[in-house]
């Protein structure tokens, strides 16, 4: 996030960037959607206000859940709006994939998603884009790369379709991780949440 970050702090924005649970410096080996989606909350509230978030793939999650306060965060931070990369619509597409890659078997992978239903307390067919940006109920720059391997398209186009608050820009020959670096997503997300402080104030 260094680029984005550096770029919106010259476009004269104040800027945090923090670390999710287990991640980079933070501490800790294991974390789960539902540990990020507190942090992020915590940060905000800590170093707040904070008007716009940006976030990239499952960060983009945590970060809707943080801002809209479904089950199991006790409130939502109030976001004005969101800068959405690569981000995933159905989470159970991602514990899929996880539980393929890891073989497990069908019974194992049953077991897994329940636990996730269990921390999140809803079920995991109600986990997705689409829910939790609607929950937020505020507008979205949806960014996505059309040869994204880890995060299919078709996700930020289902996101987009279902959500007319939210803005789509489609990319070429970034990927999944290159789109963070790219000079024309940065401005794109500048601009966004230029808009958005002029109509709000």
């Amino acid at each position: 996030m260094m680029a984005i970050g550096d770029y919106l702090r010259r476009r004269g924005y104040r800027v945090v960037l923090p670390d999710l649970p287990a991640h980079g410096l933070s501490a800790g080996t294991r974390t789960s959607l539902i540990d990020c989606a507190h942090a992020v909350r915590d940060v905000a509230m800590a170093t707040g206000p904070i008007r716009f978030a940006v976030a990239h793939s499952m960060g983009g999650l945590a970060t809707l859940l943080a801002g809209g306060g479904s089950a199991p965060m006790p409130s939502g931070y109030p976001f004005q709006g969101y800068a959405l990369l690569s981000v995933p619509n159905l989470f159970q597409d991602v514990t899929r994939r996880f539980g393929s890659d890891q073989g497990l078997s069908d019974l194992a992978q049953q077991d897994f998603e329940r636990r996730l239903e269990r921390i999140a307390r809803r079920r995991i067919e109600t986990f997705t884009g689409v829910q939790l940006l609607h929950d937020t109920q505020r507008p979205a720059l949806l960014l996505h790369a059309r040869d994204d391997a880890e995060v299919t398209f078709a996700d930020a186009e289902a996101i987009a379709a279902a959500c007319p608050t939210a803005e789509f820009m489609a990319l070429d020959g970034l990927g999944h991780r290159k789109i963070l670096y790219a000079p024309p997503v940065a401005r794109a997300i500048g601009a966004f949440f230029d808009r958005q402080a002029q109509g709000n104030d």
